[in-house]
């Protein structure tokens, strides 16, 4: 069994099965997985505003 990190820079903003894997993975493998929030870490503090998103 092996211990796996997929980082959050491994993302796709559609769904599709064109979109290549970014990790394989065995049965019984440990997988560590690093997500964004829905605005891509633009938020950085509770004090921050939504107008300036994209």
């Amino acid at each position: 069994m092996a211990n796996h990190k997929l980082a959050k820079d491994n993302l796709f903003y559609a769904m599709s099965k064109e979109n290549e894997p970014k990790l394989t993975v065995e049965l019984g493998d440990t997988v560590d997985i690093e997500t964004h929030d829905c605005f891509t870490g633009q938020i950085t503090s509770e004090e921050g505003s939504f107008g300036g998103l994209d």
